[in-house]
């Protein structure tokens, strides 16, 4: 089993409106959705796709956590999260004809009371697991070190612990030395203080990261494809066009084809192949669900090449 972890899961409501963005007076929403997010949470739905089971560990409060955790009991998905004082927060999608708004509520507090109950369930939950996953968004005030601490506890545990954050908190997870590290390009260039244009300026910067006894850097270069790294070896993903602005990866989709992949013992070139095309099924399936089938089609279409990282 895999396990992902969800520190800010959300509850996100959809509303689709056959207006344009500057329509005046009252809209009447033709569509309403309401579902649960958050990059944990989206990752053991991917895994529920590829037939993999997952259990996602996290915190969540209120009424809307209380949401949260049924949709994923009807689902089918197992999970384990603490209960915090602050409510597990919402996310408001409005989708226009000619765009879209995002509202998001502030994340909510974790207390150091909390944050110790987390930590004792996410060790109980590394005895059934064999890979473990940290991706998405935390707390503001997440107490310092508590990503590094988690990776530490994964490695003591023998799992094998993958992670794939931005900005600060990829920082923070660097230090922890996950077993397989994903991050952007800006993230890399905060942690290194380096400007990177050129592949060959990525490839050098990816070892200071693989010195800190990090296996694997994934470096997502959004439409631009990913460079993938280890001591000897290296793999360039190149993907077909998007067609589609602001269309990122999503980590949690990442992570699951690279878990998944690595669960199965599958070899390095498909492991990859997989976590590229599933981050980024989503832009390229429009409309209905996704399935297994779509992220075979586009990991045929992606172009990998191999190379010597010495």
């Amino acid at each position: 089993m895999i396990l992902s972890v969800d520190l800010n899961p959300v509850l996100r409501k959809r509303i689709k409106v056959p207006f344009r963005k500057d329509h005046p007076g009252a809209l009447t929403p033709e569509r309403i959705d309401i579902f649960p997010g958050g990059e944990g949470i989206e990752l053991a739905l991917m895994l529920r796709i590829m037939n993999e089971d997952a259990l996602v560990c996290g915190i969540s409060g209120g009424y809307t956590g209380k949401v949260v955790r049924d949709f994923l009991d009807g689902s089918g998905i197992e999970h384990d999260f603490v209960e915090i004082k602050e409510s597990t927060g919402e996310q408001l999608f409005i989708h226009y004809s000619d765009g879209q708004t995002l509202i998001s509520e502030i994340r909510p507090r974790l207390s150091k009371d909390e944050a110790a109950v987390f930590l004792r369930h996410f060790k109980e939950n590394l005895n059934t697991c064999e890979i473990s996953c940290i991706t998405g968004t935390v707390p503001n005030n997440l107490p310092d070190g508590m990503l590094e601490d988690m990776l530490i506890m994964s490695r003591q545990f023998g799992r094998r612990s993958l992670a794939a954050l931005r900005g600060r908190d990829a920082a923070q997870a660097v230090k922890g030395s996950p077993y397989l590290m994903a991050l952007d390009l800006e993230s890399l260039e905060n942690i290194t203080h380096l400007k990177l244009e050129y592949d060959s300026e990525i490839i050098k910067a990816c070892r200071y990261l693989l010195d800190k006894d990090i296996e694997y850097v994934f470096v997502d270069l959004r439409e631009k494809g990913a460079l993938v790294l280890s001591d000897e070896k290296g793999y360039r993903v190149d993907i077909p066009s998007i067609g589609r602005e602001h269309c990122n990866s999503n980590y949690g989709y990442l992570l699951a084809g690279v878990a998944l992949g690595m669960i199965r013992g599958y070899d390095e070139e498909t492991i990859f192949r997989l976590g590229a095309a599933a981050s980024l099924i989503h832009c390229f399936r429009r409309s209905g669900e996704v399935d297994m089938s779509d992220i075979k089609g586009l990991m045929n279409k992606l172009e990998v090449r191999t190379f010597r990282n010495i």
